[in-house]
Order: structure tokens, then C-alpha cells, then sequence
């Protein structure tokens, strides 16, 4: 991407669920805004023009665009026909010092979303019915009966609760594999009655239940297998990874090998993550703690510039004050209380957070 940066609004729904007029008309009423023109490999319908509406790419075309890396994001909608975000569109409207809105499909906007994180809004634009959305799509007269079955299938999918939905309320944790499950939950009366729904933060809380319920059964199953990142992320827990320090198998083996009463709080469920990181940095030599590692145990304050410092004090000290978070902790902050003092010019915001 280039250098400036701007915002964007993602405008998802399905075919036919309007979204392009309401993106049409807040084109005309906000001038600060550009409409992101997508790139197809459809037909262009009557009255539509390349350049304005989509670019409308041959398949080879598509691909060959693919293949130099070109997208921001791109998905194969229906066999054949695709739909993709220019990474170059979005470069020329914020070097214009515009905001970007986009026009595009469920997968499509969940995807930016993803892309832009905090950068981003998402609206998703839901059919008021899909008798409704079948009788806007028959109006239209621009496709045969087969594509009018597949936008309709495709429709009842998109008008569930779809992760772009969570995505945009701000939840984490909801993706393909778990969304199904934490959707009934949701709408279970009996669990989440109707008038406790109107918080992110309760929604977000059946996320991280659906999580913690996934690892104690993981724990009673004595299967460590099913304990995979998305279920740390849907429930809350955090210094889990994969990549990096890769604690993911040792926590999962550490979790399993507890009481299960144990695993009945999301908080216990951290302190062994913590546990592990805290067991990790206490185990290795000074050159070789990382970031993650700290991370994994729950300390703050350290950074790539006091790493080696932080690192060295930890490493040299007694290993009974290296056995629990806070004395770890207690260091960082020590180290970033001795800068200061040492210092009487040249003080940073990294100074400051290291000495708490």
C-alpha cells in the first residue's frame, strides 16, 4: 500500500439487498468520499461501464492480476466469475486525501475488514426479505434463471449471522468454524434473552464462553488436538501463538494435564498461559528471550530497544525471583526506573512504560 492513508467504509449484502444505491447516494451527499471500483469477470449489465461500475477483466486477465500479487483481496463468487479489490484503487483515492467506500459481496467485505482492521467501518445491509430480494433480482431482467437460484442460495447463506456481522459489532473470536455455534447460543432465549443482546460486550462475552466450554472439554476428552488458536482467541486468552515462540502445544499440553475445576474461569485459563511464559523466560538464556516470550508471560514494558537489558537483568538473577510474573515484572519496571534516574536529557515514551 502507499504511504498515506485514509478510511474506508465497507458496504456488504447480498445481490440485491441495495447496498449500491445506498452507496450511490452517499457518494453524492459526502464528497469526501470515493466509491472503490471492483474488478469482475462478469458480463457488464445494460447502462453498466468499465471504469466506473467494475473493470470488467477476462478471466487470463483476472488471473494474470492474481499471480503479480495486484489484490488487496479477491474471491472465485460464483465458477469462473470473479470479484477483486485493486490495490491501486485504493492508493489513487487516498492520495486524492479521500475516504474509500466499497460495494461488495459478504466474503468480500469480511475480507477488508480483516485487510483494514480499525481503519475500516462495515455496514452489513440486511434484505428485508428474501421474497423481497428475489422479486428485486427477477425486476432487473439481466440474468437467466440459473444465476437468479445461485444469487438466492447464495443469499440465505450471507443473511444469517455472518462473521462480517460480528466483525463489524466489534466482537472477536467468530470465524467459520465456531460462528454456527455461537449463533444458536445467541439466539437461545432461554440462555441470552432477547433484551440482554443489545451489548458487545454480552455478546462477546457467549464468544469467550463458547471458547472456555471448548477447552474444558478438551480437558475432560484429555485431546489437546481440538485446543487450536481460534478457540484461545474465542475465549479471551491471550499469549497464545503459533508462530514466534510457538507455545501452542506446550500450553495445550499444561491446560489438559489440569484439574478440570481448574479450567472453570477464563482467569485460570490465562494464568496458565502465564505460567508458561514465566516458565519459558525463567529456562533461556539471556540472547535468546524474545518479545513473544514476555508477551506470553504477561509482561509489559518491554520493546526491541531494552529487550537485551531486560533480558540480562531477568537472566542474572537468582532463579527464585524469576518464578512468578509480578518479580519479572518488578525488573522491567526497575530497568526503566534506572534510565530515568540516569538520565537527564534523551528520556523516551519507552523509558517511561518500561518504569511503569
Amino acid at each position: 500500500m502507499a504511504q498515506k492513508e485514509g478510511k474506508c467504509i465497507i458496504f456488504s449484502a447480498p445481490s440485491g439487498a441495495g447496498k449500491t444505491t445506498i452507496v450511490h447516494r452517499l457518494i453524492q451527499e459526502i464528497p469526501s468520499l470515493s466509491f472503490s471500483v471492483s474488478a469482475c469477470c462478469r458480463e457488464a449489465r445494460p447502462n453498466e461501464k468499465h471504469g466506473v461500475d467494475y473493470y470488467f477483466l477476462t478471466i487470463d486477465q483476472f488471473k494474470s492480476k492474481i499471480d503479480n500479487d495486484e489484490f488487496i483481496e479477491w474471491e472465485e463468487v460464483y465458477t469462473n466469475n470473479y470479484y477483486g479489490t485493486l490495490t491501486s484503487e485504493i492508493e489513487n483515492i487516498w492520495n486524492e486525501n479521500k475516504s474509500v467506500i466499497f460495494d461488495v459481496d459478504v466474503v468480500g467485505g469480511l475480507n477488508l475488514k480483516h485487510y483494514f482492521g480499525d481503519k475500516a467501518l462495515a455496514v452489513f445491509v440486511q434484505p428485508p426479505s428474501m421474497e423481497i430480494l428475489e422479486k428485486r433480482l427477477r425486476t432487473r431482467k439481466t440474468e437467466t434463471e440459473e444465476k437468479i437460484q445461485m444469487r438466492i442460495e447464495k443469499a440465505t447463506v450471507e443473511s444469517t449471522l455472518t462473521e462480517l456481522i460480528y466483525t463489524a459489532a466489534g466482537v472477536v473470536g467468530v470465524n467459520s468454524a465456531n460462528r454456527q455455534a455461537i449463533s444458536t447460543d445467541l439466539v437461545n432465549a432461554t440462555k441470552y434473552p432477547v433484551g440482554t443482546l443489545d451489548t458487545k460486550a454480552k455478546i462477546q462475552a457467549a464468544v469467550v464462553k463458547y471458547g472456555v466450554d471448548i477447552i474444558e472439554a478438551a480437558n475432560v476428552a484429555n485431546d489437546a488436538a481440538t485446543l487450536t488458536i481460534q478457540v484461545y482467541v474465542a475465549a479471551g486468552i491471550n499469549g497464545v501463538t503459533s508462530s514466534g515462540s510457538n507455545n501452542l502445544s506446550a500450553v495445550n499440553t499444561a491446560l489438559i494435564a489440569l484439574d478440570p475445576l481448574a479450567l472453570d474461569t477464563q482467569a485460570k485459563i490465562q494464568a496458565a498461559v502465564i505460567a508458561y511464559g514465566v516458565n519459558l523466560i525463567s529456562t533461556t538464556a539471556a540472547g535468546s528471550i524474545t518479545l513473544a516470550m514476555y508477551d506470553a508471560a504477561g509482561i509489559v514494558g518491554v520493546n526491541s530497544t531494552n529487550l537485551g537489558a531486560v533480558s540480562a537483568v531477568v537472566a542474572a538473577g537468582a532463579t527464585g525471583t524469576r518464578d512468578t510474573q509480578a518479580k519479572i515484572q518488578a525488573l522491567v519496571i526497575k530497568y526503566g526506573v534506572d534510565i530515568i534516574e540516569a538520565a537527564s536529557t534523551g528520556l523516551t515514551i519507552d523509558s517511561f512504560i518500561a518504569a511503569g
